[in-house]
């Protein structure tokens, strides 16, 4: 019973990890977009 308890949070676990890997990617998707319009800016 203890391992089925401790499946259930990993997996838990896994599900926040991936949720939060899926924020940072976004984020960086964002800071990409940011800096490729900063330097098409400088670029002018």
């Amino acid at each position: 019973a203890e391992l089925i308890a401790e499946a259930k949070l990993l997996r838990q676990h896994k599900g926040r990890l991936e949720a939060r890997m899926q924020i940072l990617e976004d984020h960086n998707k964002q800071l990409e977009s940011q800096l490729h319009r900063l330097r098409q800016l400088l670029e002018q």
